[in-house]
């Protein structure tokens, strides 16, 4: 077995273990979602460092959920380094996607 190989075995057993051990939560949390958007509804995404791709990857594009708004915050990007994106996102009190959730506090009060 090459290394391509062993690499592709880890990942499909990575993502057996989180089919087997987070199903019912992914389920519960499509639910949710789905209820949401079908409420007319918004679907508000968030994530720091690498996952803010997970946050921005269901926004603006061809094809996806047009009523999903990121919380998008420069401060919690590596642009500005990663050393002030870790310091920044684990300073307690911060304030993230300030626009987003200025949208989100309108939208819902």
């Amino acid at each position: 077995m090459n290394d391509a190989q062993r690499y592709l075995d880890i990942v499909a057993s990575q993502i057996r273990q989180v089919r087997e051990t987070q199903w019912s939560s992914i389920q519960t949390a499509g639910q949710w979602i789905g209820d949401a958007l079908a409420g007319d509804h918004w679907f508000y995404t968030f994530g720091t460092g690498h996952s803010r791709m997970l946050a921005e990857e269901v926004f603006h594009r061809a094809g996806g959920l047009a009523r999903a708004i990121p919380f998008l915050d420069p401060m919690v990007y590596f642009t500005a380094g990663a050393e002030a994106a870790t310091a920044f996102e684990r300073k307690e009190g911060a304030k993230i996607g300030r626009a987003g959730q200025q949208e989100c506090r309108d939208r819902y009060r």
